[in-house]
C-alpha cells in the first residue's frame, strides 16, 4: 500500500508540474492538494513539509497570496518547532504572500524565523533562496537600497 500511495504521489506531483507549466492552475492546485493529502496520510514529515510549500508557491504564482499564507502556516502548523529547511521554505512562502499584500511586519516576521532557521541549519542554497526573497520584500515596499 505505501508503495503504491508513493507511486501516485509521484505521479500527482508531476501531473501537477505539467498543469502548472500551462497555466491550468485549478488541475495543478489540486494535484498538490492530492499528493500532500497522500503524504501527511503515511506521516512523512519532511515530505509534508515539502508538499506545503509546493503547494504554497503555487497558490503564490496564482495569484492567490492569502490563500498561499494560509497554507503556509497549516505546514508549520504540522511540522511544530522542527529546525528544517522545509520549515525555513515554508516561512519564505508566509513572507512572499504577506508581501503581495502588502502587510509588511508579518513579511519581515516571517523572514527572520526563516533566516534564523537558515543559519542554524548552514544550508547555503537556503540561505541563498531567503537572499532574493528579501529583495522580493524590500521591492515590493520600495525600499530601493536595500533591494541592490
Amino acid at each position: 500500500m505505501i508503495g503504491r500511495s508513493f507511486s501516485f504521489q509521484l505521479l500527482t506531483a508531476s501531473l501537477a508540474i505539467a498543469e502548472r507549466s500551462l497555466e491550468r492552475w485549478d488541475a495543478a492546485l489540486a494535484n498538490l492538494r492530492q499528493a500532500l493529502q497522500i503524504y501527511v496520510n503515511l506521516g512523512d514529515r519532511e515530505k509534508i513539509g515539502k508538499s506545503f510549500a509546493e503547494l504554497s508557491d503555487a497558490l503564490i504564482l496564482a495569484g492567490r497570496f492569502q490563500e498561499a499564507a494560509e497554507t503556509a502556516r497549516r505546514g508549520l502548523n504540522h511540522l511544530g518547532t522542527d529546525i528544517s529547511a522545509e520549515r525555513a521554505r515554508l516561512f519564505a512562502s508566509l513572507e512572499q504572500a504577506h508581501a503581495l499584500t502588502r502587510a509588511y511586519e508579518p513579511a519581515q516576521e516571517a523572514l527572520h524565523e526563516a533566516s534564523n532557521i537558515a543559519s542554524q541549519l548552514s544550508d547555503q542554497k537556503l540561505e541563498a533562496r531567503l537572499l532574493g526573497v528579501r529583495s522580493t520584500i524590500n521591492f515590493e515596499f520600495f525600499r530601493l537600497r536595500e533591494t541592490a
